[in-house]
């Protein structure tokens, strides 16, 4: 049986005890019972010091409802949100969470406890089982491979509709990456979407990009170089992709990070102003909508979504 964490509940100190991966100089720490998080993507370096590619999760009085923005997760049924919290789906209302509750985001995957199946030094692999609510009126599946190698870390993603009617469905991934000293990032896209004055921070304006997301982020601000411009006050970018692959450079560490999905058709780029963390979120489908022919779930059949990062 699948634990399931209402979003008042704190887990136990049991729950707070990560899967542990190692290969070479790299380590990995994983929370199954929360919500499947990479906790720590970190580098061993000489004279006992370490390097984190991924913000520091602290687990310790964790909340479903008020999950921290580090480590990494997975994003199930859908990523991001979408207005007033529903959606149409073949003339059907689909309410997520209340209208007038703040904007649910990312699904429920992050938000419930999953099931080791297997583990090893360097793999492991975690399962997920979500009976149909009147919230999400499917039942499904989940399973998340995590896969740690001297260069970094492989995730794989599928989602499995076990409802006898099709499923809309997406998936994505949510890495946060610390600022530490500052970052220069490389997105790669053929387009941009921003969000409008009353689309609720969903994206609304298209600009076709000739040339690649190129901008720097500080801890205290984000400021682009030419030929972008500044992620602006939303500090958020919703961007196409024919397959993520993206960089990100540590100037002062003399690091580099690479995020790569050969699936994902869009990358989330979001830095908050003033904040510690940038995100780069591949992800199958533009938020806020689904695509009734493309983000579609066949009874039986899984979608999936990989990631890759490899760390410098």
């Amino acid at each position: 049986m699948t634990l399931v964490l209402s979003t008042a509940s704190r887990p136990p100190d049991a729950a707070r005890t990560p899967v542990s991966l190692r290969a070479g100089d790299l380590e990995l720490l994983i929370y199954p019972e929360l919500g499947a998080r990479v906790g720590r993507l970190l580098r061993h370096l000489r004279n006992d010091a370490t390097f984190d590619y991924l913000v520091p999760l602290d687990p310790a009085g964790f909340d479903a409802a008020l999950w921290p923005r580090a480590g990494c997760f997975a994003m199930l049924p859908f990523t991001n949100k979408f207005a007033a919290n529903a959606f149409i789906w073949r003339e059907r209302v689909v309410r997520v969470a209340d209208p007038e509750a703040a904007g649910f985001l990312h699904g429920w995957g992050l938000r419930r406890a999953w099931a080791v199946t297997d583990v090893t030094e360097r793999h492991c692999v975690m399962t997920l089982e979500v009976a149909a609510s009147h919230a999400w009126p499917w039942d499904y599946e989940a399973s998340q491979t995590i896969s740690l190698d001297p260069r970094g870390v492989s995730f794989a993603l599928a989602v499995v509709n076990r409802s006898p009617e099709p499923m809309p469905a997406g998936l994505g991934f949510h890495p946060h990456f610390p600022l530490h000293s500052g970052v220069r990032a490389r997105v790669e896209a053929s387009a941009r979407w921003l969000a409008g004055a009353r689309s609720n921070g969903l994206p609304e304006n298209r600009e076709t990009l000739a040339a690649p997301l190129q901008f720097g982020a500080a801890p205290a601000v984000a400021t682009a170089r030419p030929p972008c411009s500044p992620l602006g006050p939303a500090a958020t970018w919703f961007c196409e992709t024919a397959a993520c692959d993206n960089a990100l450079l540590y100037p002062a560490e003399a690091r580099r990070v690479r995020i790569a999905s050969s699936e994902a058709r869009y990358t989330v780029v979001h830095a908050p102003p003033a904040g510690r963390y940038l995100c780069i979120e591949p992800g199958s489908h533009l938020a806020g909508r689904f695509d009734a022919e493309r983000d579609i779930a066949l009874p039986g059949q899984p979608l999936t979504l990989s990631m890759r990062i490899e760390a410098g």
